[in-house]
Formats: C-alpha cells, sequence, structure tokens
C-alpha cells in the first residue's frame, strides 16, 4: 500500500491569522479581568457616595414647596414636636451634627449627648 504524501493531501499548518487570533485570547482575557474590576469599583462607589432615597425625597419635597420633617414630606411642618426643614435637607446623624439624630442609640454611637426631659428628646453635641 503507498501513501500518497502530494502537499495537497498533507496536513496544513493553521493560517497566520488563525494563529494570531489564538495569542490574542490571554490578552482578552486580563481586558475582561479589568472591566469586571472597574464595574465593581464603580458599583462600590455609587453605593458608598451616592444619595440615599431619602435624600431625594427629601430634596424632591423640597423643591415642591414641602417641608420635610424626618422620613416624610409634609406642608408648613404639619406634624408636631418634631424636626422640620424648609430650605435644605438635613444632613446624617454625626459628630458634627447631632442635632440630626433621631434616636438615643443613633446619638451616643456618635458620641453625641442624649437628653430627655419629659416627652421632649433631643440630642447634642457633648462636652
Amino acid at each position: 500500500m503507498q501513501i500518497n504524501m502530494s502537499p495537497q493531501f498533507q496536513p496544513q499548518r493553521p493560517a497566520l491569522a488563525a494563529r494570531a487570533r489564538v495569542s490574542v485570547l490571554p490578552r482578552r482575557a486580563g481586558h475582561g479581568r479589568l472591566a469586571r474590576a472597574l464595574i465593581l469599583v464603580g458599583t462600590l462607589w455609587a453605593l458608598a457616595c451616592g444619595t440615599t432615597e431619602a435624600e431625594t425625597e427629601c430634596e424632591a419635597c423640597l423643591e415642591s414647596g414641602g417641608t420635610w420633617q424626618v422620613v416624610e414630606c409634609t406642608r408648613n411642618c404639619a406634624l408636631q414636636d418634631g424636626s422640620c426643614y424648609r430650605d435644605a435637607c438635613p444632613v446624617p446623624c454625626a459628630a458634627d451634627s447631632c442635632g440630626t439624630c433621631f434616636s438615643q442609640s443613633d446619638c451616643e454611637a456618635v458620641d453625641c449627648a442624649w437628653h430627655a426631659q419629659g416627652e421632649a428628646l433631643w440630642c447634642t453635641a457633648s462636652s
């Protein structure tokens, strides 16, 4: 039995373009990792630095002419015995903004002083 070894029957090497594509694949995998990392960083930044739903609701309330009280939009500070914001939304409870802390645990967690006198409750900077 004789084997035909003419060029048309010999195994062919992959074309140069196919080999080039194969060598690019590892670089593309690197780009995929980079893209995933950038998406992760962007998501974390948005979560850490983005506005909360309450801030957005407050801003919309004030822009419409309402007043913001703790967690709801009212007209002319309708809720009694509660903080009322007419011009600007409250800043988050923090040591430099104790007046925006509405619970004893939140107040004390940021090293502010909680006060209770009868039904009146408030938070101030500790001295």
